[in-house]
């Protein structure tokens, strides 16, 4: 059943029952996706393992070709430091650009709610309890 668009009338609290057996549908599912990407993530290493014995980085089934791609990842050990390093040289490139909320709220409650730069909106969520 598609609670937006209902082939008859349903009342609030049907609309909010339907909701509810969607997101638990939701949660079974993704149960289900959680325990294929455990299986999934150990079949890659298996293959990469296998990949690495045997000196290759690349090797086709009848399936599919699997090939090993190595690329430089960062982890931040220093924040302070790297902080320095962006200001100092510019990289700003090297932050994504998103801004945490819970910082942002706290920024502007503490400033009168004014943050240049920023144009702030309200997003509205709808909250969902079992009963």
């Amino acid at each position: 059943m598609n609670i937006a668009t209902p082939t008859k009338p349903l009342t609030l609290g049907a609309r909010i029952d339907a909701l509810h057996a969607l997101r638990e549908r939701k949660y079974a599912a993704d149960a289900i996706v959680k325990e294929i990407e455990k299986e999934y993530e150990a079949a890659q290493d298996a293959v990469i393992e296998a990949l690495d014995a045997e000196g290759t980085a690349k090797a086709t089934g009848t399936k599919a070709t699997a090939s090993v791609k190595v690329a430089p990842y960062g982890s931040i050990e220093d924040r302070q430091a790297l902080d320095k390093y962006i200001k100092r040289t510019g990289n700003f490139q090297l932050l994504q650009n998103r801004i945490s909320q819970p910082a942002l709220a706290e920024l502007m409650a503490a400033k009168g709610g004014v943050i240049p730069g920023v144009t702030v909106f309200n997003k509205k969520t709808l909250l969902l309890r079992s009963l």
